[in-house]
């Protein structure tokens, strides 16, 4: 690896985009995100994940991965409560669901761990746009047995029973593991979560893959991760509606493994950084400039670039932002 100069504590990162089979074109119509192979369904922002990496756009340190990054830099990028993990933590992406994803349920850390994972899959999703009549699944709308879950998963009528929520533009959730869900059609989402894979699928429509053959279920692993009460207790919550809310600086629904804070309505705001962690930055609406009081480079932004800042003691300014989210450990 070679020798790198001075750490600049904000650096701006090119997403990796995925194409599968629920994708549209909502995330080029909003923020003029291409990809070469059509359309996109994802766009991994803040991602260290093999096979799905973000990158670095500019400056000394343009086309490192950011886990190079990382490794180059050291670990202190990260902040002290990263030590406890061996790999980067969190994934930050986008999105489009033009089609209705899978029902769908994940692991937490102690059943992902047991099955060779590094990472269960807590998640948020704040919602960037919702057409008209958008809907998702969460959690459960009555209690039911797991035999009896079992049973209608098998009849394909697990939806019978899951919580139906409209959805508006603005409203965040927060997924739980062990809470069933599913993104429906029409919602374009910013969701954070633990850097993991581990889904498993319960219903998926009767649609097949790109090979012909019908999407693999998952309902065995599935129902061993479900938990009733949760799913309960979720659906009893139902989303955080900001959009009703009148301050400019929202905590969006957090968990032990992250938080997110939605900034807006302001021309400039202030991120305080510490120690403790790094922050994404991402942008939802505006353009404008951000920068590090102890850094020497201003980044120029538009809506759905996202940025990384290092772990340490700092303050990042950003000014043209009508909306943008920040996450941090």
């Amino acid at each position: 690896m070679a020798e790198y100069g001075k750490k600049e504590p904000v650096i701006k990162l090119a997403p990796s985009f995925k194409d599968y089979l629920w994708g549209g074109t909502g995330l080029e119509d909003r923020f003029g995100k291409k990809d070469d192979r059509g359309l996109i369904a994802e766009s991994w922002e803040l991602s260290a994940r093999e096979g799905g990496e973000s990158h670095i756009t500019n400056g000394e340190y343009a086309d490192l991965t950011l886990s190079e990054y990382v490794h180059a830099m050291g670990r202190e990028v990260l902040g002290s409560k990263s030590a406890a993990f061996e790999k980067f933590p969190l994934l930050v992406k986008f999105i489009d669901a033009a089609k209705p994803l899978s029902v769908q349920v994940h692991p937490g850390d102690d059943y992902a761990k047991a099955k060779g994972q590094e990472f269960g899959k807590n998640e948020l999703w704040y919602v960037v746009n919702a057409k008209k009549d958008a809907w998702l699944y969460y959690g459960l709308s009555r209690d039911i047995s797991k035999a009896d879950l079992e049973e209608l998963i098998s009849r394909g009528r697990v939806t019978d029973v899951l919580n139906k929520v409209p959805v508006r533009t603005g409203d965040s959730f927060m997924v739980k593991a062990g809470t069933i869900h599913a993104i429906g059609p029409g919602i374009l989402i910013c969701e954070v979560q633990q850097n993991s894979d581990a889904t498993f699928r319960i219903d998926d429509y009767a649609r097949k893959g790109n090979d012909g053959n019908p999407r693999e279920l998952h309902v065995e692993n599935a129902l061993e991760v479900i938990d009733i009460a949760l799913n309960l207790e979720e659906a009893g919550k139902g989303p955080l509606h900001t959009a009703d809310l009148k301050e400019e600086r929202i905590r969006l629904p957090e968990n032990e493994f992250f938080s997110a804070e939605l900034f807006r309505g302001k021309d400039e705001a202030q991120v305080d950084v510490d120690e403790t962690s790094f922050v994404a930055i991402t942008v939802m609406d505006g353009e404008g400039d951000i920068f590090a009081n102890d850094g020497d480079t201003v980044h120029r932004f538009k809506a759905g670039d996202t940025f990384f800042v290092n772990a340490g003691r700092r303050q990042v300014t950003v000014k043209g932002a009508r909306e943008f989210l920040t996450v941090r450990m």
